[in-house]
């Protein structure tokens, strides 16, 4: 599917052309109410869903004082950007020339351990011993993340190799908005192409305020059909990875 024949499809369903839906705004460029339905219906399926084609492995350049915004990040490996929804985990060199796992924590974990080893660390471990600031017992290396910054924790030189320090994360990207163009390729516009449309067609109802007229009254907004195909769409998500034992796996 490309984005021009969506286009057509769901103007067809409201019995109008594409460029009905083509409003005037000068000096200003023309606005794409129908492009713009369908990027609605594109953003809310990335949203609603972490799906197994949206996840990516991206490189990130962490700074031991400054942390690294979380988005955008380059494809590992590459310096082609896209933007994070969320990330999944993280890797740091092991020195041999391969990764090994870090620590992806939360910030509310990284508080609560902060706090402890302030106040001491409980028996058996290392009773009245005090670690903060100086961090002489720290012997793993945490991801953090506070607000949209990726943090290191602790920040510390004295456990950190290196400053910025290089790590591997695995992560769920957004896809940019489609466009007039025929370059638009991402999965949702070729495996989500039925949920797309018919969320357009919702989107469009405040806009158009009728569906397709008839002399028995308007048709009314395809609800229906769109819960369907979305529900077939997470089904595929569910499955879109097999082994040879014909058994469900993910992309992790």
């Amino acid at each position: 599917m490309d984005i021009n024949t969506l286009k057509v499809k769901v103007a067809t369903y409201l019995q109008k052309v594409p460029a009905d839906f083509i409003i005037s705004n000068p000096p200003a460029p023309d606005v794409d109410l129908l492009l713009d339905a369908i990027n609605m219906a594109h953003q809310h399926a990335l949203q609603y869903h972490d799906f197994e084609y949206a996840k990516v492995s991206v490189d990130a350049l962490v700074d031991l004082e400054n942390g690294l915004p979380i988005s955008p990040l380059p494809l590992h490996g590459t310096s082609t950007l896209v933007t994070v929804k969320k990330v999944l985990r993280a890797f740091i060199a092991d020195g041999y020339g391969g990764v090994r796992p870090i620590k992806f924590v939360s910030r509310d974990w990284q508080v609560a351990d902060a706090g402890q080893r302030w106040n001491g660390v409980p028996y058996p471990w290392a009773p009245v011993q005090r670690d903060m600031p100086s961090y002489p017992t720290f012997y793993e290396i945490y991801l953090t993340q506070q607000a949209d910054t990726l943090m290191l924790y602790p920040n510390a030189q004295v456990v950190v190799p290196q400053n910025p320090l290089p790590l591997f994360l695995d992560v769920i990207r957004y896809f940019p908005d489609y466009q007039n163009s025929d370059n638009n390729s991402d999965f949702l516009l070729q495996f989500g192409d039925d949920f797309l449309m018919w969320d357009a067609c919702c989107n469009l109802n405040v806009l158009v305020k009728e569906y397709v007229p008839r002399q028995q009254g308007n048709v009314s907004a395809p609800t229906e059909q769109r819960d369907s195909s979305w529900q077939d769409l997470i089904y595929w998500d569910a499955n879109v990875i097999t082994t040879g034992a014909e058994e469900a796996a993910s992309l992790d």
